[in-house]
């Protein structure tokens, strides 16, 4: 009895995220910008949603790519291309104040774009490996982390690295607990969640290795962590609220992201969760490892994107 319940319980949730758009192919739809080198190289690590109708996708073909969705078929377009790094796309942020969309990279650097215009603004060079996150602290301050193991705070006005700090080991993810608000936190190889403040002074918390960090609202918290678990933490006390788990979630990779919906109904990570059932919701169509999920800010839509060049829109 308990089983049919749950079972009917998933079924009503699956309903409810419907299929609306796919680009199976980002293969097909990136086929003029690959040459025959690049072809079998096409994941895509990172999706942002830039507004409710317009995100941006960048991967290991070297490029970002603007997107639109048209309402309301739901239609995706490419609207443009942003060219610049030299290796593939691995993080993106964007700050809708000054319409600058951030894009860290593996050839160690950090590039900036204008969104309106399309505009390569600065490249922040500096660190000496792979840069695995970057992310706005305000308008006019951008962090980044690299497997150098060093931490770097840029000045977008001076584009220069106005601070640097050696905390010991490999980042693998960085985010800003507030937009204005130079704290943020990163997630460390050693096990490590390191909480930094305008002083670069830090409290650390013990935890299995973090892949990704996720705030939402300057106080929840979420980490993807080795141990395939999800963990909510709240960041006023630096304790863990919630852990969230299923019977078949694995986590796919360190580039794998976790997000919390805009009211928080839902996490995801790969497969979706819902907060007060603690159940989880199988999204077809992703049988590839999932490397980035972002949630629409209205709150309706999903992007999901994965190993083999698919881009799926849910909502």
């Amino acid at each position: 009895m308990l089983e049919t319940k749950t079972n009917e319980m998933m079924q009503l949730q699956q309903e409810r995220l419907v299929l609306i758009n796919k680009i199976r192919d980002l293969n097909e739809q990136h086929a003029n910008l690959f040459n025959t080198e690049e072809a079998n190289d096409g994941e895509v690590y990172d999706v942002l949603w830039l507004s409710t109708e317009m995100f941006a996708s960048g991967g290991s073909d070297k490029r970002v790519r603007l997107w639109r969705v048209d309402h309301p078929v739901s239609i995706l377009c490419c609207q443009s291309t942003l060219v610049g790094c030299n290796h593939s796309v691995t993080r993106l942020d964007f700050d809708p104040e000054s319409r600058l969309l951030l894009g860290a990279s593996n050839d160690n650097g950090v590039r900036l774009w204008n969104v309106d215009n399309q505009r390569l603004m600065t490249s922040f060079m500096g660190h000496t490996d792979k840069v695995s996150s970057a992310r706005f602290l305000s308008s006019t301050q951008v962090v980044s982390g690299s497997n150098d193991r060093l931490i770097k705070i840029w000045d977008v006005r001076s584009q220069r690295c106005i601070r640097s700090v050696f905390p010991g080991s490999t980042i693998l993810d960085i985010t800003g607990i507030k937009k204005g608000v130079a704290t943020f936190t990163s997630g460390h190889f050693d096990r490590k969640l390191r909480f930094w403040d305008s002083c670069f002074s830090t409290f650390l918390v013990e935890k299995l290795i973090v892949y990704h960090l996720f705030c939402i609202d300057g106080i929840h918290l979420l980490c993807s962590t080795r141990d395939d678990t999800l963990s909510l933490l709240d960041v006023r006390k630096y304790q863990t609220v919630h852990i969230y788990s299923a019977e078949h979630y694995r986590t796919s990779t360190d580039l794998s992201r976790c997000v919390l919906s805009p009211l928080m109904a839902y996490c995801a990570a790969g497969f979706t969760f819902s907060f007060p059932m603690l159940k989880y919701i199988t999204l077809p169509f992703s049988r590839h490892a999932v490397f980035s999920l972002n949630w629409n800010p209205s709150g309706h839509g999903l992007l999901s994107a994965d190993k083999q060049k698919t881009v799926c829109f849910w909502k």
